[in-house]
C-alpha cells in the first residue's frame, strides 16, 4: 500500500513553476515557485507552458465566486474561502473556528491560479506514482501481510467485573517492522451497560496530544459487540507525522465510562496453552510477528487534566487484563515512507507528468474563449506528436516512468521480494 496523503505532502515543493513577470495574471505563491530538484515548469519544459495559456484553459477566476469564511463551517485541506479581499486555502483538516487572518497553521492566504496550480500538482503527483506503482511492480513489495485478525477469541466472566478507580486503561502496542502499517479497523467491547457516547483515545509516545479521539455509540449491555471504525486508525512505524520507534495507547478513562468493563483473564506475551484454547494460540502466533501488545493502566494522579498524554513511566503493566476490549488488526508493508527518502529520483518523470497534465488540460478545457480554441487544437497535437515521429508528452513520461529507479533494499525483510533457493532466503534491491 501507499499513502496518497504521505506522497503528495513529501512531492510538494520537489519541483516548481518558475515565476511569470506578467501583471495582468497574480503571481505565483512562494510554495508554487519552490524548486528542491532545481527542476522548473515553463514554456522550456513546453512551449505551450506560458502563462497566458494556463491562464485561458484554467477556472474563470475573474467569475468565480468564493464562499465568504464561516466559523461554523468545517473545512477540509484546500478548501478556498475568503475573508474580505483575501483568499485562503485551508492547510488542515477539520477547519473548524479558526480566523484565517490570524490562523496561520491553519489557513495560507494565497491567488486562484496558485491554488488552481498547486491542486493540479497535488493530483499529478498521485497519477504518476499510480504509474510507478504498476509499471514496477510494487504490489509485490506492498503487500498485505496480516488480514483483519483479533487479538483473541472468546468473552468475559459475567460473574467478574472491573472495579472503576479513575484510571485511564487500554493497550500499548509497539510495531515491529518499520516501512509497516498497523491498520485497526474493529474495535470490541463487552461492558454491563451500554455507553452511547463512549470514547476511544489513541495516543503516540512521541506526541503531547492525542492522535485520535474514536467517538463510538455502545448499544449492547453483558453481550460483547464489535464497532467497525468508520476510518481505519493506522499505526505506523515511522513517518513524518511523530517519532520513530514509539508506542501507541488505545484505550478509554474509566470516569467516562457508563458501567462496569466485563473481566477476561487475557495474557498478551505468548502463545496460548494449545489445549486451552486453540483458537487463541493460532491467533497470538498471526499478529505476534508484526506487533506485540501489553495491557496496562494509568492512575489518575498521573494522568493530564485535558486528556493529552499522561505521564508513561507511570504506566502499570498487568499481564491478564484487557479491560473489556479486543482489536481486530491489519498489518500492510507501506512504501510510501521509501518513495519520500527517494523523492528526488522523481524530479524528472513529475516534471512530464505535469507537463502532461497541463497539456490535457489544455486539450479538453470547457473554457469559451478564441485563446483557448487555438491552445486546445496545439495541446492534443503535443500530447500525440505522431506526425514527425518526435516523442509527444505522453510517450515522454512514459520514458520517465522506466527510468525511475530507487533502492528498496533499506526496507524490512517482511516486505522485500525474496529468492528461497533452499539455503534460506536472499534479500537484495530489485530497481
Amino acid at each position: 500500500m501507499f499513502n496518497p496523503s504521505t506522497i503528495q505532502t513529501c512531492l510538494s515543493g520537489l519541483i516548481g513553476f518558475r515565476q511569470h513577470y506578467n501583471n495582468s495574471y497574480d503571481r505565483y505563491d512562494a510554495d508554487i515557485v519552490a524548486s528542491a530538484a532545481g527542476l522548473y515548469i515553463d514554456s522550456s519544459a513546453h512551449s505551450l507552458l506560458t502563462i497566458e495559456n494556463i491562464a485561458a484553459i484554467a477556472e474563470n477566476f475573474s467569475k468565480t465566486d468564493v464562499s465568504v469564511y464561516s466559523a461554523v463551517t468545517t473545512y477540509a485541506i484546500g478548501d478556498i474561502v475568503k475573508e474580505g479581499v483575501v483568499i485562503y486555502e485551508s492547510l488542515v483538516a477539520a477547519n473548524l473556528n479558526n480566523l484565517p487572518s490570524t490562523s496561520v497553521a491553519q489557513w495560507l492566504p494565497t491567488n486562484l491560479l496558485s491554488a488552481y496550480l498547486r491542486r493540479l500538482v497535488k493530483g499529478s503527483s498521485l497519477n504518476l506514482f499510480n504509474k510507478v506503482f504498476a509499471q514496477k511492480k510494487l504490489y509485490e513489495v506492498a503487500k498485505t501481510l496480516l488480514t483483519d485478525t483479533a487479538l483473541y477469541d472468546g468473552v468475559g466472566n459475567l460473574a467478574r467485573k472491573i472495579a472503576k478507580l479513575s484510571r485511564f486503561v487500554g493497550f500499548r502496542i509497539t510495531p515491529n517492522f518499520k516501512d509497516t502499517v498497523i491498520n485497526v479497523s474493529w474495535a470490541g467491547f463487552q461492558f454491563d451497560t451500554i455507553n452511547p457516547d463512549f470514547k476511544l483515545y489513541v495516543y503516540h509516545s512521541s506526541q503531547h496530544e492525542p492522535l485520535q479521539e474514536i467517538d463510538l455509540v455502545l448499544t449492547k449491555a453483558i453481550s460483547f459487540e464489535w464497532k467497525e471504525l468508520q476510518t481505519l486508525l493506522s499505526l505506523k512505524y515511522s513517518t513524518s507525522e511523530y517519532n520513530t520507534k514509539g508506542y501507541f495507547y488505545i484505550g478509554y478513562y474509566e470516569d467516562d465510562l457508563l458501567g462496569q468493563a466485563i473481566w477476561k483473564e487475557q495474557s498478551f506475551s505468548g502463545a496460548a496453552c494449545a489445549s486451552c484454547n486453540n483458537l487463541d494460540s493460532y491467533l497470538w502466533r498471526q499478529w505476534n510477528k508484526y506487533f506485540s501488545i501489553q495491557s496496562i493502566y494509568v492512575e489518575e494522579a498521573w494522568l493530564d487534566g485535558d486528556r493529552n498524554l499522561f505521564v508513561e513511566e507511570k504506566a502499570i503493566e498487568l499481564g491478564n487484563q484487557n479491560w473489556g476490549m479486543n482489536l481486530k488488526l491489519q498489518v500492510q508493508c507501506d512504501v510510501s515512507d521509501v518513495i519520500c527518502r527517494s523523492k528526488m529520483a522523481f524530479g524528472d518523470a513529475l516534471v512530464k507528468q505535469v507537463v502532461h497534465d497541463l497539456l490535457r488540460d489544455m486539450a479538453y478545457s470547457m473554457r469559451d474563449n478564441p485563446k483557448k480554441e487555438k491552445v486546445a487544437q496545439l495541446a492534443h497535437y503535443a500530447l500525440e506528436n505522431k506526425e514527425n515521429h518526435t516523442k509527444g508528452a505522453i510517450k515522454e513520461l512514459e520514458d520517465a516512468i522506466k527510468n525511475v529507479s530507487f533502492d528498496l533494499s533499506s526496507m524490512n525483510n517482511v516486505c522485500l521480494p525474496c529468492n528461497d533457493a533452499g539455503r534460506g532466503v536472499t534479500i537484495s534491491s530489485v530497481f
